[in-house]
């Protein structure tokens, strides 16, 4: 059960929380701030994180998160060859979506840890993907009361 209360760590949430000029932030912060399981972060988010920190002149935040990598803030995980066979089936299954490593790469980390939430402000993608192939995922902040954030 202790498992289904963690929250997968997207690129796109991750970045609106440690940006705080972010229009995101708040709903993000708020969000992490109610949330009481481990965050579950893949290795593969950590360099589109920093990179987007870094090109936004974020080095403050950059630092930030370098430093939570290893203060127990997140769970890491790495995927593993089972992982990586499922995310290459997930990349041909969302083909039409451009779906690269890192979102596959998330819902093969789900499907294995059962996880059905992800902060994510990517709805594109989480919108569409299915764990095992049926079931949605909760998008954290947007879904429930969690702090609804309006789309554009």
């Amino acid at each position: 059960m202790g498992a289904l209360l963690a929250l997968l760590v997207d690129t796109s949430g991750l970045v609106a929380l440690l940006r705080a000029g972010d229009r995101y932030h708040r709903a993000c912060k708020a969000a992490l701030e109610r949330e009481q399981g481990p965050l579950v972060l893949i290795d593969f988010v950590i360099p589109e994180v920093d990179y987007l920190l870094m090109s936004h002149g974020a080095r403050a935040a950059e630092e930030a998160f370098l430093d939570s990598l290893t203060d127990g803030t997140f769970e890491r995980e790495s995927l593993d060859d089972t992982d990586l066979i499922r995310a290459t089936d997930v990349i041909r299954r969302y083909r039409d979506l451009d779906v690269g490593i890192v979102g596959a790469g998330l819902v093969a980390v789900a499907e294995r840890r059962n996880i059905d939430r992800v902060l994510t402000l990517d709805l594109r993608h989480f919108r569409t993907f299915r764990m095992w192939g049926k079931k949605p995922f909760v998008i954290v902040p947007i879904d429930g009361d969690e702090g609804r954030v309006r789309r554009r």
